[in-house]
């Protein structure tokens, strides 16, 4: 009976990359080899498309996900690869990519470029140029964690609607789209529910305050 024998690929990686590879793979305890394996594997787990012709596919049958009304062009084997109309009737050109930072490993034009939309970016702009992600990933880490220590639900919103409350938390102390629209639910809720308050009081004062004196009136307690 045989072993089974692991034989390990070598791989030409940075030495910065090697690095940081080593840091993260010390505080496992496990060889940096298996720390970059592990890296591949949760890529796989994370991007649901093998390449950008499915990305496409599907991002063609979404568009309204991402805030689009309709495809005016499509480009093959010529950047931008969209020519796409908004909600708004805003003609724009649209760049896909499985990452984003794809966009300036593939040298792209950033002049001919209006939005990347990709399936994960780690940041929320890329040679100036806005970025549409399907995995929103928020700056802070601890988010994540608030996010499945909690009892959170998913909200989908209109792409160019993200995108602009993208632009107003820039230099805010909101480290992502989420904390801010969370925001600015509870202090919609508040104002409904002060307004609520308010309403039912006025009510109270104006109905049953009569009735109140009328019932104290006529045991004495008024003239």
């Amino acid at each position: 009976m045989y072993g089974v024998i692991k034989i390990r690929t070598t791989i030409q990686i940075s030495d910065e990359l090697r690095k940081r590879l080593k840091l993260l793979a010390s505080s496992r305890d496990i060889p940096y080899e298996d720390a970059l394996e592990d890296m591949a594997e949760v890529f796989k787990a994370s991007i649901p498309f093998n390449s950008e012709e499915e990305f496409s596919l599907w991002f063609e049958k979404n568009l309204e996900k991402f805030g689009f009304k309709k495809i005016v062009e499509k480009r093959k084997r010529e950047s931008p690869d969209y020519k796409v109309e908004d909600g708004e009737g805003n003609i724009k050109e649209v760049e896909l990519e499985l990452i984003g930072t794809d966009f300036e490993r593939h040298k792209h034009d950033p002049s001919k470029t209006d939005i990347i939309v990709c399936v994960f970016s780690p940041t929320k702009k890329i040679s100036g140029i806005p970025v549409l992600s399907i995995i929103d990933t928020p700056e802070d880490p601890k988010e994540i964690l608030d996010k499945y220590s909690g009892n959170y639900t998913t909200l989908s919103i209109p792409g160019v609607l993200a995108e602009k409350l993208k632009k107003r938390i820039e230099g805010t102390g909101f480290h992502s789209l989420s904390s801010y629209v969370v925001y600015i639910l509870r202090q919609v809720i508040s104002n409904v529910e002060g307004n609520e308050k308010k309403e039912q009081k006025e009510a109270f004062s104006e109905e049953d305050e009569k009735r109140v004196k009328e019932r104290l009136r006529s045991l004495g307690y008024l003239d």
